[in-house]
């Protein structure tokens, strides 16, 4: 069974680390954007490639959304996932309430 974990804050943002710790010693697939994405967590990219950066053997740097980047992990990483949790990140998560 793989974890993908994911967020809208970046892969460098502090709240993927907490989720690392909260799935300890779980097989993780960390699949983030390689920047700040808020606000974009239901959009997909459709006209431009997406480029992939493998900074170590589960965690990949993805120049896409959160939603790309779960829509890789799954069909180009790995095809047995069974959870995929997003967060954390300061403030409220206002998305389609804004």
């Amino acid at each position: 069974m793989t974890i993908i974990l994911t967020n809208d804050d970046g892969i460098d943002a502090p709240g993927i680390q907490a989720l690392v710790k909260v799935v300890n010693n779980k097989n993780v697939i960390i699949a983030a954007p390689q920047e700040y994405q808020s606000g974009y967590g239901y959009q997909v990219t459709t006209h431009r490639p997406i480029k992939l950066q493998r900074c170590s053997e589960v965690e990949y740097r993805i120049a896409g959304t959160p939603a790309d980047c779960v829509r890789i992990a799954i069909t180009q990483i790995c095809e047995d996932i069974k959870f995929v949790l997003s967060g954390t990140n300061p403030g409220g998560n206002l998305g389609v309430d804004a």
